[in-house]
């Protein structure tokens, strides 16, 4: 009998701790998915404060490359 319950609180284990982890996933998921966008937005709005001073290539002001 002992060992009908101590193997059950092992499977109740194995089932919290596979909610932990899955609970978890999705919180690092959601967190990720909330994150990258904002970060890329930040990104955007930093880059379109700064003056560019460097042209993209080379030109003599056609627009062409040299």
């Amino acid at each position: 009998m002992l060992s009908y319950i101590l193997g059950s609180l092992d499977e109740v284990d194995d089932v919290m701790e596979n909610q932990i982890v899955a609970i978890s996933v999705g919180l690092v998921s959601v967190a990720v998915g909330i994150g990258i966008p904002v970060f890329y937005e930040t990104q955007i709005d930093n880059a379109a404060k700064r003056e560019i001073i460097q042209p993209c290539f080379p030109c003599n002001g056609s627009g062409a490359r040299k």
